[in-house]
C-alpha cells in the first residue's frame, strides 16, 4: 500500500455555510489539530452550538468545547443520523478530540467508535432517507480509537484498530504514514514483537524527510523500542546488540537542542532508569547520552539570544527559571547524575562512579538528595578501595544524617573499609560512636560488632576482645562473618595463653565450618595450642599438621607448620626426623617467599644437627644459611650455635669474625635483645680457643666497633669483667697478677657505672643494673632501673621494678618493705609478666616471713604451691607452709609438711635439713625427746656426708643438737648400734 503524507486541503461540504478545521493526531500529544473539511450545519441551535465549541478547541478550552458537544449530543443525538446524516460524526470525532486531550481515553475511544460506526458516509439499509452528507472523519476516527487504547497501554486493541484503519485505505488527507508506523511500532514493541516494531519505527526514520516526521515523533518510538530492547536483553543478549546497532546508525537523528530536549528528558531519564534496573548498564548509559543538561539548555538559550540580537524577555524567563532550578540544588541533573553512577557501578567501574558523585556532593550541596549522594560517594569510595574517601563522606553522613534509612549501611562502609585497610584503632573508634544508634539484630549490627572484636583483637587486646567475641557468635550465629568470628574467638583465647580451652574451641571450629577458608590457619594454631600445653605423644598436634601438608599444599601456614612438627619432633628427641621436617619447613618457605620462616627453618635444622653431632651437614648448613640468609632475624641463632660445629672442622676464627660483625651490626638497632646471648657465646668460644688474655684483649679492641656504641661497650665491659673474676677465682691472693687483675675489676665496674645511662637501650640498662646488683652496692643499680620509668619507651620497665623491689626488699626499714611489697604487687596484679609473676610472688612471701606475718606467708606460699607453672622454689614453698603453720601454732600440721619437705626435697639441704632439725625441736618441746632423736639420728644418716658442703649451716646444727641429746638421753655408740639392728630386724622380710 502506497501511503504518503496527508495534504492540508479545504473542502466543502454540502450544506457548508462555512469551513471548520477539523482535528488530527500526533504521537507526542493526545492529538493535534490541523483544520480539514469538517461538518457544516446551518444557521440554527446546532450549527451555533457546533460553531461555538470549535472556537473553543482552536483556544484549547477542551473541558468546555466537551460541555458544549455533550449539550448538543443531548438536544440533537437521539435521532441524529436521521435529522443530519453521516455528518453527525464529527460531532462525536470532536467529542472524542476533547476526552483524548483530557485524558479520559476510554470514553474518547467510544466516541471515536461512534464516528465511525454509527455515522458512515454510504448510508445504512433503512435510513436511505437521511441528508445527505460526509463524515470526513469516518476512517480518522478508527485510528484515533487506536491511539486511545494506545495510551491506555491497552497494545493488543490498539494494533488490531491500528490494521484495521489501514485495511480501510485511507486517503492522503486521511493519513500521516510517519504516525501511523511510529504508533503501530509502539504497540508491536510493548507486545513484544520487536521485529514487527523494528520494520515498523526504523521505515519512518528511514524516510524521516520524505513523511516530514520530526524528532519529537521519532524519539518517542525510540523510547518504546528501547524499554523493549532492556526487557528482552535480561534473557537475549542478542537484544542488546541490536538495541547498540540501531543507536550506532540513527542517534543523530534523536539529538535535538538542549533546550528543546529539556522537554523531552522525561521520557529519556525513564527510559535509561529502565534499562539500569534491568542491568543493562551499557544501554542504560546510551539513552542517558541524549538527556539535555540544565546548563547545556541555558547555554542553548544564550546562543540563541546572540542570534536573535540579544536576551529578550521571553529568554531571559526561561534562563531565570532554569537557573533557579540549579540554585535550589534539585535540578533533573542530580538524579540523572546518580543513575550515570549506578550504571557504572553495574559495570564494575567504581572510580567512574566515585568521580560523579565527587562532583555532586561539590556542586550541589543544597541538594535534597544530599543524603542519598554522601551514601553513594562512600559505597563508590569503599567499593573502589579510597579509604580516605569512604571516611569523608560517610563520617559526615554519619554526623549529619542519623535518623536516616541509610545510616546503618554508611557506618558499614565505613567500618568495613577501616577494617580492610587494617586500620583498626579507627574501626574501634567509630563502632563505639555509632554502636548504640544500630539496632541489634541487624546486617550492619552484625558487622559492626564482629568488627570491634576483630579489631581489639588484632591489636593485641585481647581481654577486651574476648566478650565481644564470644557475644558475636552468641548472638549472630546466621552472620556472614560467623566463621571468621569464631576463627578470632579460638585465636583470642589461645593469644591468652588459655591453651586447653582455645584447643576445644578449634576443635569446634574444625568440625563446624570444614569449608572455611581459614581451615589452615586452624589446623595450624590447634597444633601449636597442644604443643605449648606438651601433650606427651602430641598425637593431636601432629594430626593437624598431617592434614595441613595433604590437605593444604599450598598454604601459607604450610612451612610454619613443617617447623612446629620438628619442634614437637625434638621434644620427643627424634632429630632425624626433626631435622626432615625443618628441611622441608625452608623448602616449603623458600616456595612460599616466606624468607624469614625458611631461615628459622635451617637454623633449627642446624641447632638438631649440632645435637646429634653430625657435624659435616652442620656445617653445610651454616654455609646455606649465610649464602642465602644473612638478613633475616636468625642470622644472630645461627652464628652462635654454629660456632659448636665449626670448631670440629677448625673454622672457630671465622665463626667468631661473622659474630663479631653481626653483634656490631646489632649494636645500631634500637633493640638489642640478644646481644648478652652473643656475646656471652663469642666471649666463651673465644677464651677457649684463644686463650682468656687474648680474648679480653679483643674485647678492649673489639673488631668494627663504633665509637658510638655504646650499649655494646657496656656488654664487652661486663664480659670483660667476667672473664677477670673467674681468673681470679683460680688465682691465690699472693699471685703476682691478682693484684693487677682486681685492679681492672674495679676500673671497669667504675666505668659502668659512669656510663651515660641515656645512652644505654632499656634491656642493657637492665643487665647493667643486675651486675651491679650482685657485685657491688645494690643501691648504685638503682638509677640504672630508674632511667627506664622516665623513658617514653617503658619496654622492660616491668623488669627494672622488679629489681628495684628486689633492692628495697633487703632493707630491714619498714618503709622500704612495704615499697617493695607495693612493686611485687604490680607485677603480679597489673604487668602479670609471666616470666616474673613467679619471683614476685616470691618476693612477697619472703617479705611477709621476714615480718612474720604468717597469715600471709601462708597465703602467698600456698598459691605458688598451687601453680604448676612455678618451679623455682618449690622446697622453699613447702617448707615455708609448714613454717607458717608452726607460727600460727598449728603444730600438727607443720610437722606434717615438714616430714614431706624432708622426704620429697632431702637434696636441697637448706630446706630438708632445717624442715628436720625443726620438726625434732617441736617434738621434744611436746615431751618426745626419744622422737626428737629419731629424726634427727635420720637426719644423720641420710644427710651427715654434706656437712662440710652445707652453705646452710642446718645440717651441722641438727648433728649438735643430735650429740645434746645422746648425752640427755645416755645413748651410747653400743646401745646406738642395737637400735639399729632392731630397726633392721623389723623391717627385713
Amino acid at each position: 500500500m502506497n501511503l504518503i503524507p496527508m495534504r492540508r486541503t479545504r473542502s466543502r461540504i454540502r450544506h457548508a455555510k462555512f469551513t471548520v478545521p477539523s482535528w488530527s493526531f500526533s504521537v507526542l500529544a493526545a492529538a493535534v489539530i490541523c483544520f480539514s473539511g469538517g461538518p457544516v450545519f446551518g444557521q440554527d441551535d446546532i450549527g451555533t452550538l457546533y460553531n461555538k465549541s470549535v472556537q473553543e478547541m482552536s483556544e484549547q478550552k477542551w473541558e468546555e468545547a466537551l460541555k458544549i458537544i455533550d449539550q448538543v449530543i443531548k438536544e440533537f443525538g437521539e435521532f441524529a443520523y436521521d435529522d443530519y446524516g453521516a455528518m453527525f460524526g464529527g460531532i462525536y470525532y470532536n467529542k472524542g478530540i476533547c476526552e483524548l486531550r483530557l485524558r479520559d481515553y476510554e470514553n474518547a475511544a467510544e466516541s471515536f467508535r461512534k464516528s465511525h460506526e454509527d455515522f458512515p458516509n454510504d448510508k445504512p439499509e433503512g435510513k436511505e432517507s437521511a441528508p445527505d452528507g460526509i463524515n470526513p472523519y469516518e476512517k480518522t476516527a478508527v485510528f484515533q480509537r487506536a491511539l486511545c487504547m494506545q495510551l491506555a497501554q491497552k497494545y493488543q486493541e490498539a494494533l488490531d484498530l491500528y490494521k484495521k484503519f489501514e485495511g480501510l485505505k485511507p486517503g492522503p488527507d486521511e493519513l500521516q504514514p510517519g504516525a501511523f508506523f511510529i504508533n503501530q511500532g509502539i504497540c508491536q514493541a510493548n507486545l513484544g514483537q520487536l521485529d514487527e516494531a523494528m520494520k515498523s519505527i526504523t521505515m519512518v526514520f528511514d524516510n524521516q524527510a520524505r513523511y516530514r516526521i520530526q524528532t519529537a515523533n521519532l524519539l518517542q518510538g525510540f523510547v518504546h523500542l528501547g524499554g523493549a530492547w532492556s526487557r528482552l536483553a535480561m534473557e537475549n543478549p542478542e537484544a542488546a546488540e541490536e538495541a547498540h546497532r540501531f543507536m550506532d546508525k540513527y542517534l543523530p537523528q534523536l539529538r535535538m537542542k538542549p533546550y528543546e530536549m529539556q522537554k523531552f528528558n522525561p521520557l529519556v531519564i525513564k527510559m535509561a532508569q529502565e534499562a539500569g534496573k534491568d542491568k543493562q548498564y551499557g544501554l542504560a548509559l546510551r539513552y542517558y547520552s541524549l538527556y539535555a543538561g540544565t546548563m547545556d539548555a541555558i547555554q542553548d538559550l544564550l546562543d540563541r539570544a546572540i542570534a536573535y540580537g540579544g536576551v529578550t524577555a521571553k529568554i531571559q524567563e526561561e534562563i531565570d527559571a532554569l537557573q533557579a532550578k540549579i540554585d535550589s540544588g534539585d535540578p533533573v541533573d542530580v538524579n540523572v547524575l546518580r543513575g550515570i553512577a549506578a550504571c557504572y557501578e553495574g559495570l564494575g567501574n567504581f572510580h567512574a562512579s566515585l568521580v560523579i558523585f565527587r562532583f555532586l556532593e561539590k556542586v550541589y550541596p543544597k541538594s535534597q538528595s544530599r543524603p542519598e549522594i554522601l551514601f553513594g560517594s562512600t559505597r563508590a569510595a569503599a567499593a573502589h578501595g579510597d579509604v580516605t574517601a569512604t571516611q569523608q563522606y560517610g563520617l559526615e553522613f554519619l554526623e549529619k544524617y542519623k535518623d536516616h534509612e541509610l545510616y546503618d549501611r554508611v557506618s558499614n562502609f565505613v567500618i568495613g573499609a577501616l577494617f580492610e585497610r587494617r586500620e583498626y584503632t579507627r574501626c574501634i573508634e567509630i563502632a563505639n560512636k555509632v554502636k548504640e544508634t544500630v539496632k541489634e539484630g541487624t546486617d550492619a549490627r552484625d558487622l559492626l560488632e564482629f568488627v570491634l572484636g576483630a579489631s581489639h583483637y588484632s591489636l593485641g587486646e585481647y581481654d577486651t576482645a574476648g566478650p565481644i567475641l564470644d557475644a558475636h557468635v552468641r548472638d549472630y550465629p546466621k552472620s556472614q562473618y560467623i566463621a571468621n568470628s569464631a576463627y578470632f574467638r579460638a585465636s583470642n583465647v589461645m593469644k591468652k595463653e588459655k591453651f586447653a580451652q582455645a584447643g576445644k574451641l578449634f576443635d569446634d571450629y574444625i568440625e563446624a565450618y570444614p569449608l572455611s577458608p581459614l581451615l589452615d590457619i586452624v589446623l595450624y594454631e590447634r597444633a601449636l595450642c597442644e604443643y605449648i600445653i606438651q601433650e606427651e605423644e602430641f598425637g593431636v598436634a601432629l594430626g593437624m599438621i598431617e592434614r595441613l601438608e595433604k590437605e593444604f599444599p599450598d598454604s601459607k601456614m604450610l612451612d610454619s607448620g613443617l617447623v612446629l612438627r620438628g619442634d614437637i619432633q625434638k621434644t620427643l628427641e627424634e632429630y632425624e626426623d626433626a631435622e626432615r621436617s625443618y628441611v622441608e619447613g625452608k623448602e616449603a618457605g623458600e616456595r612460599l617467599g616466606n624468607k624469614p620462616m625458611a631461615a628459622e627453618a635451617l637454623s633449627k635444622a642446624l641447632d638438631v644437627a649440632v645435637l646429634q653431632e653430625k657435624w659435616d651437614v652442620a656445617n653445610g648448613y651454616y654455609d646455606e644459611f649465610f649464602q642465602k640468609f644473612e638478613d633475616t632475624p636468625s642470622g644472630l641463632q645461627v652464628a652462635v650455635v654454629g660456632l659448636q660445629a665449626l670448631k670440629q672442622k677448625e673454622r672457630t676464627p671465622e665463626g667468631l669474625d661473622r659474630l663479631a660483625k653481626m653483634i656490631v651490626a646489632m649494636s645500631k638497632e634500637d633493640n638489642a635483645e640478644g646481644m648478652e646471648r652473643a656475646v656471652n657465646s663469642y666471649v666463651a668460644n673465644s677464651a677457649e680457643t684463644l686463650g682468656v688474655d687474648e680474648t679480653i684483649a679483643k674485647l678492649d679492641n673489639f673488631p668494627g666497633l663504633d665509637e658510638g656504641a655504646t650499649a655494646l661497650k657496656a656488654w664487652l665491659l661486663v664480659s670483660k669483667v667476667g672473664l677477670l673474676q673467674d681468673q681470679l677465682k683460680g688465682m691465690k691472693k699472693d699471685d703476682p697478677d691478682y693484684g693487677k687483675k682486681t685492679a681492672m675489676v674495679k676500673v671497669a665496674f667504675s666505668a659502668l657505672k659512669d656510663y651515660d645511662r641515656s645512652q644505654l637501650g632499656n634491656f642493657i640498662l637492665i643487665q647493667v643494673g643486675r651486675y651491679i646488683v650482685n657485685t657491688g652496692n645494690p643501691y648504685e643499680a638503682m638509677p640504672f632501673f630508674e632511667e627506664i620509668g622516665g623513658r617514653e619507651n617503658k619496654q622492660f620497665e616491668d623488669f627494672a621494678i622488679l629489681e628495684m623491689a628486689k633492692v628495697w626488699a633487703r632493707s630491714k626499714e619498714a618503709a622500704m618493705q612495704d615499697k617493695a611489697l607495693e612493686a611485687f604487687r604490680k607485677i603480679i596484679d597489673v604487668y602479670q609478666t609471666k616470666e616474673l609473676v613467679e619471683d614476685a610472688s616470691l618476693g612477697v612471701a619472703r617479705l611477709y616471713a621476714a615480718r612474720d606475718d604468717w597469715n600471709n606467708v601462708l597465703d602467698f606460699y600456698q598459691r605458688y604451691q598451687q601453680n604448676k607453672s612455678f618451679r623455682t622454689a618449690r622446697p622453699e614453698a613447702n617448707f615455708m607452709i609448714g613454717r607458717a603453720y608452726e607460727g600460727l601454732g598449728d603444730v600438727t600440721r607443720a610437722q606434717k609438711v615438714y616430714i614431706n619437705v624432708f622426704v620429697l626435697y632431702p637434696g636441697h639441704v637448706e630446706w630438708s635439713a632445717q624442715a628436720i632439725v625443726r620438726n625434732a625441736n617441736l617434738e621434744y618441746e611436746k615431751g618426745q625427746a626419744n622422737n626428737a632423736y629419731e629424726m634427727l639420728r635420720d637426719l644423720e644418716r641420710r644427710l651427715g656426708h654434706l656437712r662440710q658442703d652445707d652453705e646452710s649451716g642446718w645440717i651441722s646444727q641438727g648433728l649438735r643438737r643430735l650429740d645434746e641429746l645422746r648425752g640427755e638421753l645416755q645413748i651410747t655408740p653400743e646401745m646406738e648400734a642395737q637400735r639399729e639392728k632392731e630397726a633392721l630386724e623389723k623391717t627385713a622380710p
